[in-house]
Parts: structure tokens; C-alpha cells; sequence
């Protein structure tokens, strides 16, 4: 068992979970034996959050090697090393929900370019696009003020909102295809004044 140390830095685009891949440079290691070639060949590990960011804590858990002498040594189950980071936007999400649901709700959503894997809800500055697909025929109600800077396609179905901080953040300048309606329907579920900011396209 070998431990590691040196310059540690996670990547990877946002799907809803903290767990990536990173590198490592500078790299050092305690426990080699008789001068064996053991070179650092990836590191996995965990931020300290979900959300899109750079110079995030980024904490590696395990590793992988490469050299001559790789075959013989593993890192130490208890090896833990700090490093930094950054998780960039993902493009687009899909919504998955077999039914009615919550737009919160983060089973709901899937990433667009893999529909297996779900768990990235679409808030904040995290997703760029959030689809409501042409083959979802029932509601999604969004009820929370949950920041989203993206834009949103409802594609089928209908989008449910009792107010307009629930369709996200409100765009500091015009975005005149912050909704695209095309086959589905936006629901007002309470009197709602849209910004002038917040462009509604009909596909």
C-alpha cells in the first residue's frame, strides 16, 4: 500500500452528483519499495458540492497507477488528498418523470445525451437547457424559487407555475427565447406578471 502527494485537480461537466475524475502533478509517493517505477495514472474523488463552479474543493479518494512496477502496489484505503477544481455547465436535461411530478425533484430530470442517467436537476447556473419532452403528456409544476439561469422547451405536456421566480432567476437582459412553447403549454397557476426580459418563442 503506497499514499500520494502533490497538485490535485477534479473536472467534469455538471450531472446532479459530486463524484469526478482528476489528475494529479508533482507527484510523490511514500511506500515504494527498492526505487520501483509507480507513475500517478488518474485520481477519483468527490466536491464539496454538485454545483457549477471553478476553484472548487475538490477531494481525492482513490487513485490509479501506471510504470513498470504499477502491478505491485495500491493506494492505501485510507488515503484521502485536498485539491481544487471545476465543474462546468451541462448543455442540456431532459425531463424523465413517468408521470406528474416536481420540477425539483432531481429523479425527475436526466441528462439529454444519456437518458439512463438522471439526478441532474436543472437550477441555478447549472444546466444551459431544460426539455420537456414531446412525449410527456402530463404536468410538471414548479413551485420553488430555484434560481435556474437556463432556458426552458416544453416540447409536451404542460409546465405549472404559480409565480415567475419558479421559472428561475429573471434574465438581466432580453432573452427572447427563455421559453420555447412547442406542443407543450405554460400554466399559470396564480395571476403572473412576466418580465419584458423573459421572451416566450412558439416553436
Amino acid at each position: 500500500l503506497i499514499t500520494a502527494a502533490g497538485t490535485f485537480t477534479g473536472t467534469k461537466v455538471y450531472d446532479g452528483a459530486t463524484a469526478a475524475t482528476g489528475t494529479g502533478t508533482g507527484i510523490t509517493f511514500t511506500g515504494l519499495i527498492n526505487n520501483d517505477t509507480v507513475t500517478l495514472a488518474s485520481v477519483t474523488g468527490n466536491f464539496a458540492d454538485r454545483n457549477v463552479g471553478t476553484g472548487k474543493v475538490f477531494t481525492a479518494t482513490t487513485a490509479t497507477f501506471g510504470g513498470a512496477d504499477a502491478a505491485n502496489y495500491s493506494i492505501n484505503p485510507t488515503w484521502t488528498a485536498a485539491g481544487t477544481g471545476s465543474i462546468t455547465q451541462q448543455a442540456s436535461v431532459t425531463w424523465v418523470g413517468a408521470a406528474s411530478g416536481n420540477w425539483s425533484t432531481a429523479a425527475n430530470w436526466a441528462l439529454t445525451s444519456d437518458l439512463t442517467k438522471t439526478g441532474a436537476l436543472p437550477d441555478g447556473g447549472n444546466v444551459a437547457l431544460a426539455i420537456i419532452p414531446s412525449t410527456f403528456t402530463a404536468t410538471v409544476t414548479a413551485d420553488t424559487a430555484n434560481g435556474y439561469t437556463g432556458k426552458v422547451q416544453v416540447n409536451g405536456g404542460t409546465l405549472a407555475v404559480g409565480t415567475e421566480t419558479y421559472l428561475g432567476a429573471v434574465p438581466s437582459s432580453v432573452v427572447a427565447d427563455a421559453i420555447t412553447l412547442n406542443g407543450g403549454a405554460l400554466q399559470a397557476t396564480n395571476n403572473i406578471t412576466l418580465s419584458a426580459n423573459r421572451g416566450i418563442t412558439l416553436g
